[in-house]
């Protein structure tokens, strides 16, 4: 690991985490301003507010792991596995916030949140019993295809509607898949992969990841402000 890739690896991250803390405080701003002007407030915003806390505090709780295991998951000490846990759980709950909204929006609550506990279930389940990353990243990703609604049902809604609500709804799905592709750079199992077959070296997958989530959490945002 040079200086110059562990500089960038800093400058993105702070970049990312400043995005989330931008976003955030903008839909809790939102979200405050109609509650003072009107008595109440759409419970969206806040929720979006929510989601952003939660990925930023997880992503710079991971980043701690990131750099006393040398960008390499295989190298935790199982005395520091929970610094994994508690940020994987953050930017877990931080996405289920997202999925919340989406689940009530979309589906009503007429299937009675059982997409939304599926979703909770198996990567608590994972990072709860499981005492190995790539085992706990299993039930992770297991979890992100059950997420996979998400984008899905605003892909159907831009498919009929038009005009603004066409565009905003595009705009969140592009935003929420590349975020997920940014998030899963970083797994264990593809970034094995990736520095195997390209030249990259782990930390650069780091990087890459960033600016990834970075585009695709710009999108999200100019979807839903």
């Amino acid at each position: 690991m040079t200086d110059l890739n562990f500089t960038g690896y800093i400058i993105s991250l702070l970049f990312l985490l400043a995005m989330y803390f931008i976003f955030g405080t903008f839909a809790l701003k939102k979200y405050l301003i109609q509650k003072k002007e009107k008595g109440s407030a759409e419970e969206f915003n806040l929720f979006y507010a929510f989601s952003f806390y939660f990925l930023g505090s997880g992503r710079f709780i991971l980043a701690i792991f990131d750099v006393i295991t040398d960008f390499n998951a295989n190298n935790y000490n199982p005395s520091n596995i929970w610094i994994w846990k508690i940020g994987s759980g953050l930017q877990f709950i931080g996405v289920g916030a997202y999925f919340y909204l989406m689940e009530k929006r979309v589906m009503k609550g007429r299937d009675k949140y059982l997409l939304l506990i599926i979703f909770f279930a198996l990567p608590a389940f994972g990072l709860i019993f499981m005492q190995e990353v790539e085992t706990a990243t299993i039930f992770i990703a297991l979890g992100l295809i059950v997420a996979i609604y998400v984008p899905l049902a605003y892909l159907y809604i831009a498919k009929i509607s038009d005009g603004e609500v066409r565009k905003r709804a595009l705009l969140i799905f592009f935003g929420f898949i590349i975020m997920v592709i940014g998030s899963s750079l970083p797994a264990e199992q593809v970034i094995s992969v990736l520095t195997q077959i390209t030249p990259l070296v782990r930390i650069q997958v780091h990087i890459i990841a960033f600016g990834t989530i970075i585009c695709g959490g710009v999108f999200l945002f100019l979807g839903v402000k």
